[in-house]
């Protein structure tokens, strides 16, 4: 029996290694671009999708394109994928279309936008002609000059004094109406220059003025009088485009199921415009001087592929371009103008001298006037080469092609990454800059642009509709600068698809968890502790530690406080000025003596032994150098485990540290035993996990920020250099340079504080906080069902761009400009409310005095580096290896 049981599995893990080793190696008679496949099935799909939060490029892309170079290989739901990032290659490529190459999407989009059969508007032959001829007709250059330029001014100006005029609009959903793939919320108050009410003012309102605009142009929509049963046709096509990096799973509480719903209420609205059109008399439609519509209408009886839904599909697809690409980029274009004073005064300049050369400075803008805006084009050009609306365009091999040494074979597709060659650092110096001037090097014959600068494709398949979006922009702006100011009040962060916004739902070891990193929210769920939420841990944790039944350290009631009011008392600020400061001095100074005579250190693991050692002395008068028994080095196993199934099965990591902690408990329970005589330590079991609780939070946390801390200042030599300055400033003061640090003296501290709370918030030692709904929770529109499990992510909001600017950079000058509240909502690096850790102080204390004894009276030399690492736990591979010399030497 166990033979034949032991063959099936051999026999299973040899085919599933053949067949891990056949996705990861196609089987190809040509030599194939550099790359991963990924995993089995789903490919590098999860990388692709995940958000990325800044205007630099993707990490997907970023990453593989240092590894493997321009052109790589990966997989995406499965498929074979080309990813390009070669100017060259991607413009060869734009003049293969219909001949080696063909459009392609993902079966998302395909699936929404009907890509299939003649029909399909990817197609090269008459239909694509038509379309694209057409649209250059109404939405051209020609045409916006001879007619579309006065509409648009008026529906510009019509829509920026109707702003101003209301008090306020409702904001509520913005964020959730609007998820583009280039998607960010401005909140703004906007005041006209000549008086008026300020209004706060989202993207969504460009959403809505683009795309009513645009219907006009095609169908003669008047959002305002129709009558059809259609509230509003932008919030229809928001929710569309929200569903386009989703599964195309047409599931009912699907987002994919939703887009389809909401699909075929834009679609019906469409048919009865398109039924209204052809039933009424061709005199009526205007014939060529009609709509867009009107002209398909004319042109159905002449052209026979021209079938009523392959034109609601054509209509439906102008809209959602129009929607995609004009109202994230004005709304990129007003942040980094707010952003950027000098491109803002530059650009008004231009604007109001254009209305000083006027007789009358109300007159429309005219075609000269346009073409004047020289340093309006070069915005814009830089809005759109930094915004980046998509990754990329998708293209299908027809037959293989060689690219270099490679072959793409037949049937794989093509990303052509246009935002790589727009944040080239060889073409765009300094690429994620906000320049506009450097397009004053560029002319049109140039081949950067042509080549480099893609923002609306290319070759046959460029759109056609790039001029109009150039237009409405700089349309918008220049009524804008001339006539409105306006103030940021809550700037949203970027964001590129696939994104939830800050609160989101995901399922962890198969528990539904709720994520969030709202900072207004977190501080609201940590004021509910004991109400609506209660602690909560992994189940690793929550085994290892015994959080069950009435003893467990996350019930709130008297075990709670009176756990608390024990750490205060004893890791208290008062207990920190009256009785451990000069301890913590004597552990320091004697470390750093006894580092300085190894070759060299590894510094969290030291730190680590190091802070165990002193909170365990604190604790129970623990001796690490009498002991038999080595705590210090039986704790650091507790947290290897942490992100580890909790099964206890020799061999595992779960098995070895529960070994661990029943030898460390045996020692707190035999030192327990001797000290039963105190009264104020008559607590049973309970003493035993607030001592294991206690060693675990101070030494992990204490040892990973103040390794990250030498990190990040042998990094930063300005940082060295004033934090040592502070120091010696506080020695030069004594009138015994070797007498032991004052508490004033440590109050004193103000460049070391800052110095501490940019490494705790660049730290994150830990993912966030976790906390159980204990009732259903009401959160922006959304319910969070009792019983699911809510982690907050401080991580987020310590490095929200919003409120740190440049957040991953190490800069304790930042913290001159905070004031208390803004710290208090927006650097959690202890938790919060009821619950926030009582050994804070301690910690801040502990740091402080380590940097102090470390600057004045040792030199450090790196020896080894190591990568930041999170498993989410802050970690550094293999070690930061450090040696140590005293100055005197």
């Amino acid at each position: 029996m166990w033979t034949i049981v032991l063959c099936v599995v051999a026999v299973v893990v040899v085919c599933y290694t053949h067949w891990i080793n056949k996705w990861r190696n196609p089987k190809c008679n040509v030599a194939l671009p550099p790359g991963s496949m990924g995993l089995p099935l789903v490919g590098e799909t999860l990388e692709f999708i995940i958000p990325s939060y800044s205007l630099d490029l993707h990490p997907f892309l970023k990453t593989r394109i240092q590894r493997y170079g321009p052109i790589f290989r990966t997989n995406l739901l499965g498929r074979g994928v080309v990813v390009s990032a070669d100017p060259v290659f991607n413009h060869y490529l734009y003049q293969q279309e219909g001949i080696s190459v063909e459009m392609w999407y993902l079966d998302t989009f395909s699936k929404v936008f009907g890509q299939s059969g003649e029909s399909r508007t990817n197609a090269t032959g008459i239909v694509h002609k038509y379309a694209r001829s057409l649209i250059l007709t109404h939405f051209g250059s020609e045409n916006l000059k001879r007619t579309l330029l006065p509409h648009v001014e008026t529906i510009v100006s019509k829509s920026l004094r109707s702003w101003s005029n209301h008090p306020s609009i409702e904001v509520k959903h913005a964020l959730s109406l609007v998820k583009l793939p280039f998607c960010l919320l401005i909140v703004l108050i906007f005041h006209p220059v000549f008086g008026a009410l300020p209004i706060l003012f989202t993207y969504r309102h460009y959403v809505q003025m683009v795309c009513d605009f645009t219907a006009n142009q095609l169908f003669s929509y008047d959002a305002e009088a129709s009558s059809l049963s259609l509230d509003k046709l932008s919030e229809n096509f928001t929710s569309v485009l929200d569903a386009f990096m989703s599964l195309p799973l047409n599931i009912p509480g699907t987002k994919f199921h939703k887009c389809l719903k909401d699909k075929e209420k834009v679609l019906n609205f469409l048919k009865n415009v398109l039924r209204e059109k052809m039933d009424s008399p061709p005199q009526l439609r205007g014939g060529g001087g009609g709509d867009f519509l009107d002209q398909v209408v004319a042109d159905m009886d002449k052209e026979k592929f021209l079938t009523q839904d392959l034109v609601i599909n054509m209509v439906f697809g102008i809209l959602f371009a129009s929607l995609e690409s004009i109202s994230g980029m004005l709304t990129l274009a007003l942040k980094l103008l707010r952003e950027h004073p000098s491109v803002m005064e530059a650009l008004t300049s231009e604007h109001e001298a254009i209305l000083r050369k006027r007789e009358d400075r109300n007159a429309p803008l005219t075609w000269a006037e346009y073409n004047s805006m020289t340093f309006t084009l070069n915005v814009i050009n830089e809005t759109l080469r930094i915004g980046n609306v998509g990754l990329g365009v998708l293209r299908r091999a027809l037959k293989d092609i060689q690219v270099k040494e490679y072959t793409i074979p037949a049937g794989w597709v093509i990303l052509v990454a246009n935002s790589a060659l727009h944040m080239n650092p060889t073409t765009f110096k300094d690429p994620q800059v906000f320049n506009p001037w450097r397009w004053k090097e560029f002319d049109s014959n140039n081949v950067v642009v042509s080549k480099d600068f893609v923002p609306f494709g290319g070759g046959k398949r460029q759109c056609a509709g790039s001029d109009f979006t150039k237009l409405l922009m700089s349309i918008f702006l220049h009524y804008v600068v001339t006539r409105y100011r306006w103030t940021i009040i809550k700037e949203g962060k970027l964001a590129r698809n696939p994104i939830f916004g800050p609160i989101f739902r995901t399922n962890i070891l198969g528990r539904p968890i709720v994520v969030s990193g709202d900072p207004e929210f977190n501080n609201y769920i940590i004021q509910q502790e004991g109400k609506s939420v209660e602690m909560w841990y992994m189940d690793s944790f929550s085994k290892l530690f015994a959080q069950s039944g009435e003893s467990r350290t996350n019930a709130f009631g008297i075990i709670h406080k009176y756990a608390r009011s024990l750490t205060l008392t004893h890791f208290g600020s008062e207990s920190l000025k009256g009785r451990l400061l000069p301890h913590v001095q004597d552990i320091i100074t004697k470390t750093l003596n006894n580092w300085s005579s190894l070759p060299s250190v590894e510094v969290k693991h030291a730190i680590s032994v190091m802070v165990c050692d002193f909170t365990a002395k604190q604790l129970f008068s623990y001796d690490a150098e009498t002991s038999s028994e080595n705590i210090s080095e039986k704790f650091a196993s507790l947290i290897d485990v942490f992100m580890s199934l909790p099964l206890n099965i020799p061999g595992t990591k779960y098995h070895k540290c529960l070994k661990d902690k029943e030898r460390t408990q045996s020692i707190l329970k035999q030192t327990l035993k001797e000290r039963m005589e105190s009264p104020e330590l008559r607590r049973g079991d309970f003493l035993d996990q607030v001592i294991a609780d206690m060693d675990k939070e101070n030494f992990e946390s204490i040892s990973a920020a103040t390794a990250l801390a030498l990190k990040l200042i042998d990094d930063r030599p300005l940082v060295l250099e004033e934090l040592t300055a502070e120091h010696e400033a506080i020695v030069k003061n004594r009138e015994n340079p070797d007498s032991p640090l004052t508490w004033a003296e440590y109050e004193s501290m103000t460049f070391t504080r800052q110095v501490v709370n940019e490494t705790l918030r660049l730290g994150n030692v830990a993912p966030g906080l976790l906390r159980r709904a204990i009732e259903d929770l009401n959160v922006k529109g959304y319910t969070i069902p009792a019983g699911w499990v809510i982690m907050l992510v401080n991580s987020a909001i310590h490095l929200n761009p919003t409120t740190f600017k440049d957040p991953l950079e190490f800069n304790p000058w930042r913290w001159k400009e905070f004031n208390p509240y803004t710290v208090s909502k927006n650097l959690m690096p202890f938790g919060g409310g009821k619950r926030q850790c009582a050994g804070s102080e301690f910690t801040k204390l502990f740091m402080a005095t380590f940097l102090h004894f470390l600057v004045t009276k040792y030199r450090w030399t790196i020896i080894k580096k190591g990568n930041i690492r999170r498993n989410p736990i802050l970690g550094f591979g293999e070690g930061i290896h450090i040696s140590f010399t005293p100055k005197g030497n």
